[in-house]
C-alpha cells in the first residue's frame, strides 16, 4: 500500500530572526445543491473536511524573494500575487515542506492559496478577513467548502452564489456558510487516489459547467430533500448507517449530472467499481471527491478502515496503481505550528 509521504518540520535556518510554520486540512467534496438556477442562485456543496494530506507552510526573513520545495512554480506566482497586492517590498523565504496532490479532488489549489496568503499576512502582522485573502487569491468562485475548511473544519455546507456573478472573477465573494457541525471523532473515511487522468480544474473545469443544461428543479429538490431530512439529522444523531445511505444517494443523484462530461456517475469506470465494492464490503457510503478520481468509504473506527483498506488493495492488485490511507474528520481550520499568533 503506497503511503503518502510525510517529512518532518523543523527551521533549517536558526539565526534568522523569525519563521512562521502552518499547516492546512485537506476537504473532501460530497456533493453539489443546485445546478437549475432558477432561485437565481447556483452551486451550493456539501464537504467535510479531514486531517490529511496537507499543505505545510514555512515563511522566514531572507535578503531576497526565495521559493523552495515547489516544482511548479504555483508558489512564486501566489507569493507575488500578495506581495504585489498590498505593496509589501520586504523580501520572504518560502518553503513548501508538505503539499496536497493536485487535482485529484481535495481542495489542493484552495488550501495552498490560502496558506500562502493567510501566512504572509501573520507574517507580516496584518489583519486581513480570509474573505478578502480568498478574493485576491481568486479563490471560492464556485463552493465555499475549501476556504471554510482552511479556517473551522467540520462537515459544512454552503449557499452558493447569486446567478448573475459581478463581471469580474476577482469580486466574487465566498459562498455563505449555511451549515457547519463536527464531524463525529470514530467515523472515518478509507480515500483512494487511483493513478488514472486527474479531474477537471481551471479552464475545463469552467468549460464543463458551461456545457451542463440546467438540472431540472424536481432533481435539486431530491438533494436537498435528503440533505435536509436524512444526513444532516443523521450527523447531529451519529447514526452512522442513515448519514451513509444518504451520501451514497446524493453522490448517485449528483453523478447523473455530469454523466454527460464524465462517460458515467463518476470519473472513470474504476472509480465506479471502487465505490460499488466499498459499499458491498460494508462501507455505511461511498463516493467520489469533486471531478476525482480520488474515492472515498466511509465507516466506523480505525479497525474498519484498515480492514476495509487490506480488501481494496487486494481488489486494486493487477487492475490499477493507487494510494490509499484511512483519515478522520477535522473539526479545526489551519494550525499555526510556530512562530507569530
Amino acid at each position: 500500500m503506497e503511503v503518502l509521504p510525510h517529512s518532518p518540520i523543523r527551521k533549517d535556518e536558526p539565526d534568522l530572526k523569525m519563521t512562521l510554520t502552518l499547516k492546512t486540512p485537506s476537504r473532501l467534496h460530497l456533493g453539489l445543491l443546485d445546478l437549475n438556477g432558477s432561485l437565481n442562485r447556483i452551486f451550493g456543496s456539501i464537504g467535510v473536511t479531514i486531517h490529511k494530506p496537507g499543505v505545510v507552510l514555512e515563511i522566514s526573513e531572507a535578503g531576497e524573494l526565495m521559493i523552495q520545495g515547489d516544482t511548479t512554480g504555483k508558489v512564486e506566482v501566489l507569493v507575488r500575487r500578495f506581495l504585489h497586492h498590498y505593496n509589501i517590498k520586504e523580501p520572504v523565504k518560502v518553503h513548501l515542506r508538505e503539499r496536497i496532490p493536485e487535482h485529484v479532488g481535495l481542495g489542493s489549489g484552495t488550501q495552498l492559496s490560502l496558506a500562502v496568503a493567510f501566512g504572509l499576512a501573520k507574517f507580516f502582522q496584518k489583519d486581513i478577513p480570509i474573505q478578502e485573502l480568498a478574493r485576491v487569491m481568486v479563490r471560492g468562485c464556485r463552493s465555499g467548502i475549501g476556504i471554510a475548511a482552511f479556517t473551522q473544519g467540520g462537515f459544512l455546507v454552503d449557499g452558493g452564489h447569486p446567478l448573475t456573478p459581478p463581471s469580474h472573477q476577482r469580486d466574487i465573494s465566498p459562498p455563505p456558510i449555511l451549515f457547519r457541525y463536527p464531524f463525529p471523532e470514530n467515523w472515518m473515511f478509507l480515500v483512494v487516489i487511483p493513478e488514472i487522468q486527474k479531474g477537471l480544474s481551471g479552464e475545463k473545469e469552467q468549460h464543463a459547467f458551461e456545457q451542463l443544461l440546467p438540472v431540472p428543479p424536481y432533481r435539486v429538490g431530491e438533494v436537498c430533500r435528503i440533505l435536509v431530512m436524512q444526513m444532516l439529522p443523521a450527523l447531529i444523531e451519529e447514526n452512522l448507517k442513515v448519514f451513509g445511505e444518504a451520501l451514497t444517494q446524493i453522490q448517485k443523484l449528483v453523478g447523473s449530472y455530469f454523466e454527460t462530461i464524465q462517460g458515467g456517475l463518476f470519473a472513470d469506470k474504476i472509480c465506479e467499481q471502487l465505490i460499488e465494492y466499498m459499499l458491498a464490503c460494508g462501507a455505511a457510503g461511498a463516493g467520489q471527491s469533486s471531478w476525482g478520481p480520488t474515492v472515498y468509504g466511509l465507516v466506523e473506527g480505525n479497525e474498519q478502515a484498515q480492514e476495509l483498506a487490506s480488501k481494496v488493495e487486494e481488489f486494486l492488485h493487477g487492475k490499477v496503481k493507487a494510494t490509499l490511507f484511512p483519515v478522520h474528520g477535522q473539526n479545526t481550520g489551519v494550525e499555526i505550528l510556530e512562530g507569530r499568533e
